[in-house]
């Protein structure tokens, strides 16, 4: 689920090395309420970096996971839109960079540093197109071994797939209901964010 990202500069490398020992999240909603998992929230999040939403604002769609990388298929696993409950960040959603040597797992606030900010886009919880992680398994074609392998990783990442709803179809810009940018550790709102210029 996660994508790889190409560090620049040795400069660049360093930081993100020096933001590994820090918490990874010192990100909050502006609404103190809206922290980690919230099953009654109305809003589910498909959390993305600045770069790659620059793609999805101009082509309007959000594209299922066969769509964007199609070249790391899991074989009889469906291609998918992820969202998750969680209101701070999907620590699932932290992409991987390679320093010429290994591949390193990125922490949140390593990933919007690298990838040009943060950015969540909201749909409705409660949208009938999505199905929930329990849904999504029966779906998959894959050995089980497989689906236990990607819910032990998703747990040692932080997360719990029970906070995951997915779209098994594109996602238009119609059926999105907020986008939320990262700014100072808080999401908000672009009409915010032009507001500070």
């Amino acid at each position: 689920m996660s994508k790889q990202l190409q560090a620049t500069s040795e400069r660049q490398k360093q930081h993100l090395l020096s933001l590994q020992n820090q918490p990874d999240m010192a990100f909050t909603s502006k609404n103190p309420k809206m922290k980690n998992s919230n099953p009654n929230h109305p809003l589910v999040w498909h959390y993305t970096i600045g770069q790659k939403y620059q793609m999805i604002n101009e082509s309007g769609t959000l594209l299922t996971e066969d769509e964007t990388t199609p070249h790391v298929p899991i074989e009889g696993m469906p291609g998918g839109v992820w969202f998750s409950r969680r209101q701070d960040f999907e620590p699932t959603a932290g992409k991987m960079m390679t320093n010429g040597v290994q591949v390193l797992c990125l922490n949140f606030k390593q990933t919007a540093a690298l990838g040009g900010g943060a950015v969540r886009i909201g749909i409705p919880a409660k949208a009938s197109w999505l199905l929930s992680w329990r849904q999504f398994r029966r779906r998959c074609k894959c050995e089980t071994r497989i689906v236990e392998n990607i819910e032990e990783v998703v747990l040692q990442q932080g997360s719990d797939v029970k906070n995951f709803l997915v779209s098994l179809k594109p996602v238009p810009r119609a059926k999105w209901s907020a986008i939320e940018f990262l700014h100072n550790g808080m999401w908000v709102s672009r009409k915010y964010l032009n507001a500070l210029n």
